[in-house]
């Protein structure tokens, strides 16, 4: 992938601070002190970067509600997009010719 396709992907992600719904924090087995994170939500990253998406199947909850086909983000896929720009910025800042 193109380092300028990569940081345009970057320019579009919205880091959002969440909390998990309690019941859903119970089927994953999240303890209370992990019920909130900061990231990004696997609805938008889907539009942007479908491949660091992953359909993980339909969830019930304790309460008998369906979550139909929940989305997970793949962190290594964000990371892996992270790492092309980065090389570029300390490649520009040491004098280094980019690839």
């Amino acid at each position: 992938m193109d380092t300028r396709e990569q940081l345009q992907n970057i320019t579009q992600l919205r880091v959002v601070s969440y909390r998990y719904d309690d019941q859903f924090a119970e089927v994953a087995g999240l303890a209370a002190d992990q019920r909130t994170d900061t990231g990004v939500l696997a609805q938008e990253l889907h539009s942007i970067l479908p491949d660091a998406v992953l359909e993980t199947g339909d969830v019930i909850l304790p309460s008998g509600e369906t979550i139909p086909n929940l989305l997970v983000v793949n962190k290594v896929v964000i990371r892996m997009l992270l790492y092309g720009p980065c090389l570029t910025v300390v490649y520009r800042d040491n004098g280094i010719c980019s690839r």
